[in-house]
């Protein structure tokens, strides 16, 4: 194990190893399978990336979250570690130059999203390579009957045989204890072998509180609270309604969403992280692979489908190990919505058949054909071509994802890029008898190092600037450089992909099973039920939680709403309270002010009361810090 602390040091500066990392590291440097439950922000990256550069070969990561496979390879990168990704939408060119860096070249670390694993051009190319380790991010997703199924993840135990030397590590945040067996049976696992830690989150407070003014307990909630905070909301149009009535009651937020720019993500992401922005109000596109420990408080504005998402999204605060807080606000309405959110989930057959026929007519597929290609998705366009909602077409789709018959990617930024194809004394005579070019291959040198040795990013708008040209008319002339093969230009693409996985069939021949939509949609509404009982019952919150995921000897948390409310019928705490009430019915007072009057009261203990107190509504937090009381 000093290796491995060796290379934690060298490339992360690290001296030590979070609980679990070092046991989990030992497993697949020892060559075995391996499943480790690890919670959000606990460090599974590191359980793959450590072992993977010590071992003698390419480890291989597949994941289905194709912004933290843009966020690992980026920051392996900067610390000077070769790694590639291959997603869906990215240029043939260059996927081919990544895979024979990975047979031939340096290449240490492979990000895939998993349904690469059926591409045949990918199949071949694997198997010449030397694989050390496959590690299999967010594994929950191979299981049937896990919250997140993806069909392309059955693929993985299919590529076992082209690399039977391989070990496998399988990491996730959350999975029941059906689950974590179905995980290792369908990844083959050679023997059982799970490495966990506890669920528990000991400095998170898991507060619920049913109100029907939310967007005022929202308020009261992220003046009482101090920090950086997420709030996650269900529709694009309310993180945008919801961080300007924050900002218009003096709150610095930002709405965060799927359809946003990819500049405007990163604009929005990096004020966030430098606390320029306080709050981000979001749907839950904001979250995964984000690097920011100090988050104080998430906030679910809305009931989530499940346990496991409540879970993992409330699990990005506090992941400093400092005391945050997991506020969920609903009203009945929000149950009745969670319900019908379920029930839509699952249309109609024969509105999926329409939806299949539909997507295909709209490409143009003959029947036969559309095996393993990919098209831009505008899913706007075709709710209008086939006179559907966009909900229908997109709860439809999820359905024949999970029957295999397409894969709908996450939207990613590929920004542009260009290599040179000839060498340099091939491009001087270019230039000498096309002077009309001299200028933009000239620029082009001049801005960027290594085109002639692989891809580079490039910026149209930065060359067009340095040129003097409009930037359509300078797209047109690298399209023309491309077409004559003087360069390779691959343009920038930020679009959502469906790819078909398979030829397309007739309609009357789609098949549906019960399994992937009768039982699937029964699953679903007992977790809708579970989060259902979750917000209602009176018991301490971190026991129903753990409980669900299969710990059965947790005690009273004795800080989540339910265990205060307790504690408080109990007496426990009635003096100080009644003591609070009378210093606040004084008027406002400050922290220090607080303290000064009960001298005797560690400060901690009356910050519990007035949080708890603010979260019923008895007390709120002014602008200036002072705590007034309002019961």
């Amino acid at each position: 194990m000093s290796q491995a602390l060796e290379v934690l040091k060298e490339y992360w500066g690290f001296t030590s190893f979070r609980p679990l990392q070092e046991e989990i590291i030992e497993e697949v440097l020892a060559g075995n399978d391996v499943l480790a439950l690890m919670p959000t922000g606990g460090g599974k990256s590191l359980t793959f990336q450590v072992p993977g550069l010590l071992m003698d070969g390419v480890c291989v990561v597949i994941s289905p979250l194709i912004a933290l496979i843009k966020d690992q390879v980026a920051n392996l990168k900067e610390r000077k570690i070769a790694a590639e990704y291959i997603v869906s939408g990215m240029d043939f060119r260059e996927i081919d130059r990544i895979l024979d860096n990975c047979i031939y070249g340096d290449t240490k670390f492979l990000y895939v999203s998993p349904e690469r694993l059926k591409n045949e051009l990918f199949i071949e190319r694997f198997k010449q390579m030397k694989v050390a380790l496959i590690a299999v991010d967010e594994s929950h997703c191979i299981s049937q009957w896990g919250y997140d199924f993806r069909p392309s993840y059955l693929q993985i135990a299919d590529s076992r045989q082209y690399q039977p030397k391989a070990s496998i590590l399988a990491l996730t945040a959350s999975a029941t204890p059906s689950v974590v067996d179905d995980i290792q049976k369908r990844l083959e696992f050679s023997k059982k072998n799970v490495l966990s830690t506890s669920f528990e989150r000991e400095n998170l407070h898991y507060i619920v509180i049913e109100d029907e003014n939310k967007r005022q307990r929202v308020l009261r909630g992220v003046q009482t609270r101090e920090g950086s905070g997420i709030i996650y909301v269900r529709s694009r149009k309310l993180t945008r309604e919801l961080a300007l009535w924050l900002k218009n009651n003096g709150i610095s937020a930002a709405p965060y969403h799927a359809g946003l720019s990819p500049e405007l993500k990163d604009k929005t992401q990096e004020e966030w992280k430098k606390e320029k922005v306080r709050i981000i109000v979001a749907t839950n596109a904001f979250g995964m692979g984000i690097d920011k420990a100090n988050v104080r408080t998430v906030i679910h504005y809305d009931i989530p489908d499940s346990i496991e998402a409540y879970f993992q999204e409330a699990g990005r605060a506090g992941r400093d190990g400092l005391r945050a807080y997991a506020v969920l606000v609903y009203n009945k309405g929000d149950v009745i919505a969670l319900k019908e959110r379920i029930e839509r989930g699952y249309p109609e057959i024969s509105v999926i058949k329409k939806v299949y026929s539909g997507i295909a007519n709209y490409y143009q597929l003959a029947f036969g054909s559309g095996m393993e290609e990919s098209f831009n998705f505008d899913i706007i366009a075709i709710a209008e071509r086939i006179n559907l909602t966009v909900l229908q077409v997109f709860n439809s789709i999820k359905i024949l994802e999970r029957t295999g018959y397409y894969h709908l990617s996450d939207s990613l930024h590929q920004p542009s890029k260009l290599k040179i194809k000839v060498n340099q004394a091939e491009l001087y005579y270019f230039e000498v008898a096309n002077s009309k070019h001299e200028l933009l291959i000239k620029t082009l040198l001049r801005s960027y190092s290594g085109l002639f040795d692989s891809y580079v990013k490039i910026n149209e708008y930065l060359i067009a600037k340095r040129t003097r040209v409009d930037v359509k008319e300078l797209v047109k002339q690298l399209k023309y450089l491309d077409s004559i093969e003087l360069i390779d230009y691959l343009p920038a693409n930020d679009k959502p992909k469906i790819t078909f996985l398979v030829e397309r069939i007739p309609e009357e021949h789609l098949e549906i099973s019960y399994e992937s939509y009768g039982a699937l949609k029964e699953q679903q509404l007992k977790r809708g039920e579970s989060m259902i009982a979750f917000v209602n019952a009176e018991k301490c919150r971190n026991i129903q939680l753990l409980e669900y995921f299969g710990e059965t000897s947790a005690e009273e948390c004795g800080k989540c709403d339910v265990c205060l409310r307790k504690k408080r019928a109990e007496g426990n705490d009635l003096e100080l309270e009644n003591n609070l009430v009378a210093v606040l019915k004084k008027g406002e007072r400050g922290l220090n002010e607080i303290l000064a009057e009960l001298p005797r009261i560690e400060e901690d203990k009356i910050l519990e009361i007035l949080r708890f107190m603010a979260d019923e509504g008895l007390v709120n937090r002014s602008k200036e810090d002072k705590w007034k009381w309002v019961g």
